[in-house]
């Protein structure tokens, strides 16, 4: 630590000392400080239920039709914008779909909706698979069902069990190629009622 003297003149000399270094952590901490405010004032989740917010993140997506899946050099497919030499970051749209990419993989936010504007399902990606808590409605726009996900699974009491009958997804985008289990027997069980 340094100490310096410094000199104010106001009528009389005062003669003060300050310590340079804990000036300097002080600042330093404030900085920090200020820096970490502006991360969670600046990175909070967009409200995709406010239909302004959703109006600008759909200006700016780009249309998951163009969207083209090259495989890497390893093996994995990775999806990029048209032109583009490294994967995709951003939002993707379809005329009923919002979801996010990260690295040409899904990561982030995907909500759907069915024709009448009803949200039908909302979760998250990490990686391309489903990931924590998924949502959802009817087109009614009851609660359908909850889920937690971790890699494409939904756990169910401590075990899991495949989000599909099938196991099989779409490689693009990681969507069941088949209904969900329990929509199969729902229907069924609809059918068997009337």
């Amino acid at each position: 630590m340094i100490n310096q003297n410094i000199l104010l003149e106001k009528g009389k000399t005062v003669v003060s000392t300050i310590n340079i270094g804990s000036l300097s952590e002080a600042l330093r901490g404030i900085f920090v400080l200020c820096m970490i405010i502006a991360l969670f004032l600046g990175c909070g989740e967009q409200n995709l239920d406010d239909p302004k917010v959703r109006e600008k993140i759909i200006a700016e997506a780009i249309d998951e039709a163009i969207l083209q899946t090259r495989s890497t050099p390893s093996g994995e497919d990775l999806c990029y914008a048209p032109n583009q030499e490294r994967p995709y970051n951003g939002w993707v749209k379809s005329s009923s779909k919002l979801y996010q990419f990260q690295n040409g993989k899904q990561h982030g936010t995907y909500i759907s909706w069915y024709e009448n504007g009803q949200k039908r399902s909302e979760g998250s990606y990490k990686e391309g698979w489903k990931e924590d808590m998924w949502t959802e409605w009817s087109m009614n726009g009851q609660i359908h069902g909850n889920g937690f996900y971790k890699k494409g699974l939904i756990e169910n009491g401590g075990a899991l069990k495949p989000q599909i009958e099938s196991g099989k997804f779409d490689d693009r985008t990681r969507e069941p190629l088949e209904p969900l289990v329990e929509e199969t027997m729902q229907e069924a069980t609809s059918e068997s009622d009337n």
